[in-house]
């Protein structure tokens, strides 16, 4: 037998140590899939690899999914609640350049399926109106990483306000595009809607916003402890406030819903009947390009309808957006016909109809809500307040005229200089044309001028038989809940309807099958109105500016401190 060197042992425990060492690396590298400057929103490990990136990204991309079944006409509106998880999630796996390119990704295709409706009208404006949207998911996505890299602890609690401050810019910038914003999808869920009495849409929109954030907090704390070698380390706690602040805020939500559905006491109102007559687009431009006989027809189907409604003894008939032919303040002989109908009917009119005017040598148009009394006059005209970029005018288009050529028909609409506010019987109610009962400031404006209605005349014809029909429709509902105000909609092609000042639609024009979109017929029912006042009403969009202000200073705040902290080391080095 040989025998051993004196320093062999010493030298086998070397080796193991140096084995069990080589291996160590690869716990902590797995450890590191969530620890980037922290998880959710912050550059990791995996996002230095090419794996980790496509994962990313392909989770990313289940929330357009996701939030496209949200909103009408598919309604699963519970997903909601977890359609931004995965786009926040796939934010911790990519540094803060590949934040911005995902969520601008992300943001596109949501915004191009979701207003794929756009593409009837103008096709470039359906793609230039996703590459703009789109900016303000990529904006999120940013402010989201930075917020997780710079507050780990607190990103899920300001998330929300990041949220709700991109939502409120996006209805004013640039004349605003209120659309799709998170609260819309529970229209349906009164008890829960009711707090936009107080907070607007963007309530509801915050509650959804901080239940996406944190569940992907809570998703990532947990995923940590169950990989971490000391999992009793990894602090969980702001994850579970988070969550437990969610429930709890959605439940006093719930609570006080109930509570104001519980104090409602309706107030009957006028009568009123709706006119539908689901004329096509095309045959519409052909009118308006002067051919009489189609003109002509587009009129009679809408005398027709009205006819329908003479034994209803109703208060008010309503016809939709532009659905009189022509000029009307130009054409003395049909405002005399539609006088006479009002008084056959003994029913006041309200119809829509285009206004010429000729000032210092330019010709302009309004779009008009004629009313015509039971007398048969024309007592009160509304001249559309809020105009629609490249639908009714073309801005800039004064000083660029090239920009004319991107819209297929003519724009050359100015819009009114008041909220008008009309009488029915012992009632007052505001019109909203088109677009204008989407957007919650110029409701606002109309309850503070005296309206206990609203009354919405629009063709929504330009999209057919899509979910814009569905949308418009819904996205309204928060005017009611936020102003009290009852609602009827006259649609041309459809949804027209009845809402409560709680938001419910208790009566929608349907076919024999049931079909809403691009169905001819009438529909009469009674307005009912609510005389409570709200903080909405009142004080208008408080919480939604706070959010915004709270982000700002912060965001100032930590700019200030970070610079001051560069500067002491910098003190400190020298």
């Amino acid at each position: 037998m040989k025998a051993k060197h004196p320093g062999h042992g010493k030298q086998v425990m070397k080796k193991k140590k140096a084995v069990l060492s080589k291996k160590q690396p690869s716990k902590r590298k797995k450890k590191a899939i969530f620890s980037g400057p922290s998880g959710v929103a912050g550059p990791s490990e995996a996002g230095k690899s090419g794996r980790g990136k496509e994962y990313g990204w392909a989770i990313a991309f289940i929330t357009p999914a996701l939030l496209i079944l949200c909103f009408p006409a598919a309604n699963l509106d519970i997903l909601v609640w977890v359609a931004l998880v995965p786009w926040l999630l796939a934010l911790g796996k990519v540094k803060i350049k590949g934040a911005l390119g995902l969520s601008y990704a992300v943001g596109f295709l949501f915004y191009g399926i979701a207003c794929v409706w756009l593409r009837y009208v103008t096709p470039l404006g359906w793609f230039l109106l996703s590459f703009y949207l789109a900016f303000f998911f990529a904006a999120a996505g940013v402010g989201a990483w930075l917020l997780k890299r710079h507050t780990p602890r607190a990103w899920v609690f300001i998330f929300p306000l990041l949220w709700v401050a991109l939502e409120y810019l996006r209805a004013w910038l640039l004349t605003g595009f209120p659309w799709y914003f998170l609260g819309h999808t529970q229209y349906k869920r009164l008890a829960l809607i009711q707090i936009a009495d107080i907070f607007g849409v963007y309530g509801v929109s915050f509650l959804a916003a901080l239940a996406n954030s944190s569940i992907a907090g809570a998703f990532v704390h947990y995923h940590k402890r169950e990989i971490s070698p000391r999992p009793e380390r990894t602090k969980v706690r702001p994850s579970i406030m988070a969550v437990a602040l969610t429930l709890i805020l959605i439940l006093l939500s719930l609570i006080y819903g109930k509570w104001r559905l519980g104090q409602m006491r309706l107030e009957p109102g006028p009568k009123i009947g709706i006119v539908q007559g689901n004329i096509p687009q095309r045959l519409k431009e052909v009118a308006i390009a002067g051919d009489e006989l189609t003109a002509g027809d587009m009129f009679k189907t809408h005398l027709l309808l009205t006819f329908e409604l003479q034994e209803q003894d109703l208060d008010l008939i309503l016809w939709p957006e532009t659905m009189v032919p022509g000029r009307l303040n130009e054409d003395a002989e049909r405002q005399k016909f539609l006088g006479e109908v009002a008084q056959i009917l003994d029913a006041a009119l309200l119809v829509g109809a285009v206004t010429s005017v000729e000032k210092e040598g330019e010709i302009y148009g309004h779009n008009s809500a004629y009313h015509f009394s039971k007398q048969g006059e024309i007592i009160r005209r509304y001249d559309k307040l809020h105009l629609v970029p490249f639908g009714e005018f073309v801005p800039l288009r004064r000083y660029f005229p090239w920009l004319g050529r991107l819209v297929p028909y003519p724009t050359n609409f100015r819009p009114g200089s008041e909220a008008t506010i009309f009488e029915a019987e012992e009632s007052r109610f505001a019109v909203a044309i088109c677009f204008e009962d989407t957007f919650p400031y110029l409701v606002r404006k109309f309850r503070r001028a005296g309206a206990h209605f609203l009354v919405n005349l629009t063709n929504d014809g330009w999209f057919r038989d899509s979910a814009e029909l569905d949308q418009h429709m819904a996205f309204a509902v928060f005017r009611t809940v936020e102003n009290r105000l009852g609602l009827v909609r006259a649609a041309n092609t459809g949804i027209s309807c009845f809402v409560l000042p709680s938001g419910e639609i208790f009566k929608v024009l349907k076919d024999a099958k049931g079909k809403r979109r691009e169905v001819a017929g009438t529909l009469s029912g009674q307005i009912f109105t609510d005389s409570r006042k709200t903080f909405y009403s009142a004080y208008g969009d408080v919480f939604a500016t706070s959010c915004s202000a709270i982000l700002i200073i912060s965001g100032l705040g930590a700019f200030v401190h970070r610079l001051r902290n560069k500067r002491l080391e910098r003190q400190k080095s020298q």
